[in-house]
């Protein structure tokens, strides 16, 4: 079983608001660096699109398999990044979807994804 695991940037526009565009996109290279280094072999890490990225994780094994690899993840991102005399602690929604369990369409298992990440997006947030 393959499993993606989709990662969405909570109020990204409120940092470019904040701290300028600049700030965003080091923001942006500074979370593709810890997703290359989160990465083990045979997995990848992509960007999909604004703030949206995806990483690969062959031999997952089954739904249990995902939650130590997100609190894996979680844990890159607890240090603050300071960025241009700028701090901030970003916070990350998460979905997921596992091939074949949830689909085995990429369109379906991202979309599968995307509404678990939803779920998982903060109530309040900012527009």
């Amino acid at each position: 079983k393959v499993a993606i695991l989709m990662i969405d940037l909570d109020q990204f526009k409120k940092i470019n608001d904040t701290y300028g565009h600049t700030v965003g996109d080091r923001v942006m290279m500074e979370i593709g660096r810890i997703l290359r280094d989160f990465t083990r072999a045979g997995e990848a890490a992509f960007r999909l699109g604004g703030d949206e990225f995806l990483i690969i994780i062959p031999n997952i094994g089954d739904e249990r398999g995902i939650e130590p690899v997100k609190r894996r993840l979680l844990q890159c991102f607890q240090e603050e990044f300071r960025i241009a005399n700028c701090h901030m602690r970003p916070e990350f929604s998460l979905g997921h979807a596992i091939f074949p369990d949830d689909g085995e369409d990429i369109d379906i298992l991202l979309q599968v994804a995307d509404e678990r990440l939803y779920k998982d997006k903060p109530k309040t947030r900012e527009k």
